[in-house]
């Protein structure tokens, strides 16, 4: 069974609250994806970093995009999740968009058709 098959099912995929696309650029290299990721616990917020992917490697489904990374993780992100941080989170995102070669970027149907494109 393959990944298209199994975006029903996201058992074993990190699924965050909420979630931003960074798009990583420098000089040399072509621009690769992370996800940022957000989740509001009890008492302490708590957010990650993904190691990292091609747009070409993400599947899209009616409820979310399933993204592998590099490392192996899966990601499920819930369409209607785009963009939500706690406010904490928000100000690390903030760091990270600090960053040179650093932006965020909507994930959109068409900017995945771009990025597949490019690819080819």
């Amino acid at each position: 069974m393959n990944l298209a098959q199994k975006t029903n099912q996201p058992q074993g995929c990190i699924i965050p609250e909420g979630w931003v696309i960074l798009k990583i650029t420098n000089d040399e290299e072509n621009p690769f994806y992370k996800v940022f990721s957000s989740w509001d616990e009890p008492f302490q917020d708590k957010w990650r970093l993904s190691s990292g992917a091609d747009l070409c490697e993400l599947v899209e489904n009616e409820k979310a995009y399933i993204w592998p990374q590099s490392s192996g993780s899966v990601y499920w992100l819930p369409k209607g999740a785009q963009g939500n941080c706690t406010l904490s989170n928000s100000q690390k995102l903030e760091e990270f968009l600090r960053l040179d070669g650093v932006e965020s970027v909507e994930l959109n149907s068409g900017l995945i058709s771009q990025d597949k494109e490019e690819l080819q």
